[in-house]
């Protein structure tokens, strides 16, 4: 769509992102990949806005048209999202991003933009789940879900196969005034049941995916660098430590770090494609054992020319991956004879900090 303004297309990709991401998922797929855990920041998600004026998902001039924005380009992105993973024999397991209910903040006095955000929370998640946690007759992918509360359809529990239960939660909790990183009452007691029924289960490996880092230090690239309200000292990091999870999976930082505390191995993973740093963690579970790699991929950026985004930010025209991923952290770690969680080995960017 042309830009009235300038008169130039409105375009959100090219062909050097379609290559690059082609090389990339089919590299993915090489190792022998079949799930995808994504935890949060799909989309640039900034919709509801339309800084250039070209009105490519139509006017904004009030609350209602700004969700039929939102709407419109959650029909766009999210499709396109889940074609691309789908096509290369991918099944995804995503996890909610500030970016999926907008990005942050959700509160500035007399911006239009940032208080439609806050007042359209939960549309804003129903858009994503409808999307991607729902099939096309709008069954539940995963129907292990907290029966009420605002994360009843974001947060889910799966048995990736007999070694390892994936819990996937909701920490954002919308207020009267901002939204909080933290889960609601609801979804914490789903979250306690899910994790005795697991122990009952003896299930080998309990891994939980949330967007926000709850222990630290991290490593962090070009982030806002969200944090879970209260850390250690949280409600659902006492849950988790006394439901026996072995392993928290975190986004938001753009970057890559493992932190140990309390028997749980804290995950921070994830990169920004569009400015050459793609990466990924293969992972692979047996009943006995964990291990770890982490891939990093080198990529070049042109600014000559910038894609067109619904905020004024934009991203680089173009990126390439001209070459295959490099390995540049490893870790493996064991089951104890006391249901424990022992790093037998650690190297490079995966060696735990803190």
């Amino acid at each position: 769509m042309p830009d009235p303004t300038s008169g130039r297309v409105a375009n959100s990709t090219s062909a050097s992102y379609e290559d690059a991401l082609l090389k990339m998922l089919d590299e993915m797929r090489s190792q022998g990949a079949r799930d995808v855990l994504v935890a949060g920041d799909l989309v640039e998600g900034r919709w509801g806005r339309d800084d250039s004026g070209a009105g490519v998902f139509g006017p904004i001039e009030t609350p209602s048209q700004r969700f039929n924005a939102a709407r419109a380009a959650a029909d766009v992105y999210y499709r396109s999202w889940a074609r691309r993973l789908a096509r290369h024999g991918l099944t995804p397991f995503p996890a909610l991003g500030d970016h999926e209910i907008g990005d942050n903040p959700w509160v500035k006095r007399g911006d239009e933009w940032i208080d439609f955000k806050l007042d359209h929370v939960d549309e804003l998640k129903k858009l994503y789940s409808d999307h991607l946690l729902r099939t096309r007759d709008g069954a539940w992918r995963w129907p292990d879900r907290p029966s009420s509360g605002q994360a009843r359809r974001t947060a889910y529990a799966t048995r990736l196969d007999p070694n390892l239960l994936l819990v996937t939660i909701d920490p954002f909790t919308r207020s009267k005034d901002d939204v909080r990183m933290r889960v609601d009452a609801a979804q914490l007691r789903w979250l306690r049941q899910v994790l005795r029924g697991a122990r009952e289960a003896r299930v080998p490996w309990v891994v939980v995916q949330g967007h926000t880092p709850i222990t630290g230090p991290v490593r962090h690239r070009n982030s806002s660098r969200l944090r879970y309200e209260r850390g250690t000292s949280s409600p659902l990091w006492k849950a988790m430590v006394d439901g026996g999870v072995d392993v928290y999976l975190c986004g938001e930082v753009h970057d890559q770090s493992v932190n140990i505390r309390d028997g749980i191995m804290q995950v921070a993973h994830g990169s920004l494609f569009y400015r050459g740093e793609a990466s990924y963690i293969l992972g692979q579970a047996t009943r006995r054992q964990l291990v770890l790699e982490n891939h990093q991929f080198r990529g070049q950026m042109d600014f000559t020319d910038r894609l067109w985004t619904t905020s004024r930010l934009g991203a680089p025209a173009a990126v390439s991956y001209r070459f295959p991923s490099i390995v540049t952290g490893t870790l493996s770690a064991r089951r104890t004879p006391d249901g424990g969680l022992a790093v037998q080995g650690t190297a490079g960017i995966l060696d735990p900090v803190g």
